[in-house]
């Protein structure tokens, strides 16, 4: 199972915060194990999305509302076509989305918090996500804590809030796009080992791992990328009331609270318990 989660990112653009890469495959590692995630995959086409409190399914699609203010959790690795919120684990771009959303139309609901402690994750999905959820910024408020970490993606959904709280020793940023090409060629020659590929179409089979990488293929895949990294840009500039040019010139670097603050990718610092006291206090407010 583990195999099949890391596959989804292999050669695939990425929102992750390379640094974090050991945080990365820890909680993907740690979702392959789930015994509940094959019976949970099975089932993820269910009609109605929302379980009643006492099915055990809920527990993986929360919906916490206290004080008014709806929590919802952007953590670990964050993954496209993904319905579920694996604890610290993973969460799916779906059920986020999904609690959004409800939110939006919960007359319960006066406030929503994000909840971030997250390397990143998927690309896709995450930008149309975003879009979305940006569109209905201004009917409630909403506001993002990065306890401890909103990189990569997971900034990316921070940035919709109307103000990001980051932890003391917390971080945002990494503002980038990853992606990389395996080469094995040379080991495959040593071994004696030779790939010969028949096919239709002269760059069906670029980027393959058992040749170099050629300079016109890896040109296209960095326009790829780069191409992705604008819109990151431009969609974290538009949450943020930045200058795009401020943006990139983050060059995906990740930033402890107080530089973030400086540089105006983040609002505030505090522990958790007291920025979510002190969103309580303003919806009374």
């Amino acid at each position: 199972m583990l195999e099949a989660v890391l596959a989804r990112f292999k050669d695939a653009p990425s929102l992750v915060a390379p640094e974090q890469q050991a945080t990365f495959e820890g909680c993907l590692s740690a979702l392959a194990k789930s015994p509940d995630l094959p019976k949970l995959m099975a089932e993820r086409a269910s009609s109605d999305f929302w379980f009643a409190p006492d099915d055990w399914r809920s527990h993986y699609r929360p919906y916490n509302v206290k004080d008014g203010i709806l929590t919802i959790p952007v953590k670990g690795v964050l993954l496209h076509d993904f319905p579920w919120s694996f604890g610290s684990w993973a969460t799916g771009y779906e059920y986020i989305w999904q609690a959004f959303s409800r939110g939006m139309d919960d007359g319960s609901v006066r406030g929503i918090a994000f909840h971030c402690h997250s390397p990143g994750g998927d690309v896709a999905g995450n930008f149309d996500m975003v879009d979305k959820m940006f569109a209905m910024r201004g009917r409630k408020p909403i506001r993002a804590f990065a306890h401890e970490a909103a990189y990569s993606a997971a900034y990316s959904i921070a940035s919709v809030a109307d103000k990001i709280v980051v932890s003391r020793t917390g971080g945002v940023g990494s503002i980038g796009v990853v992606t990389a090409h395996w080469d094995v060629s040379k080991a495959f020659d040593e071994a004696g080992i030779k790939i010969t590929f028949i096919h239709f179409g002269k760059h069906k089979v670029d980027g393959n791992p058992f040749e170099a990488l050629k300079p016109e293929v890896k040109a296209r895949i960095q326009k790829r990328i780069d191409d992705l990294g604008e819109v990151f840009v431009s969609t974290v500039a538009r949450n943020r009331g930045m200058d795009a040019a401020e943006v990139k010139a983050t060059e995906a670097l990740t930033y402890s609270a107080q530089e973030a603050i400086e540089i105006g990718l983040a609002d505030d610092v505090g522990p958790l318990d007291d920025a979510v006291a002190a969103f309580a206090a303003d919806l009374t407010a």
